[in-house]
């Protein structure tokens, strides 16, 4: 039985990590489109500048 609930715990840790990772990605994605978006004004203002 002890065994039983040692491998549930080591489970629940990795579905745990699995969820950080996902986490960690989204906020990188999010940081790229924020760096998009900036670029794209930068452009928007430096065209309209002509």
């Amino acid at each position: 039985e002890e065994e039983e609930e040692e491998e549930e715990e080591e489970e629940e840790e990795e579905e745990e990590e699995e969820e950080e990772e996902e986490e960690e990605e989204e906020e990188e994605e999010e940081e790229e489109e924020d760096e998009q978006q900036q670029q794209q004004q930068q452009n928007t203002h430096s065209n309209s500048m002509k």
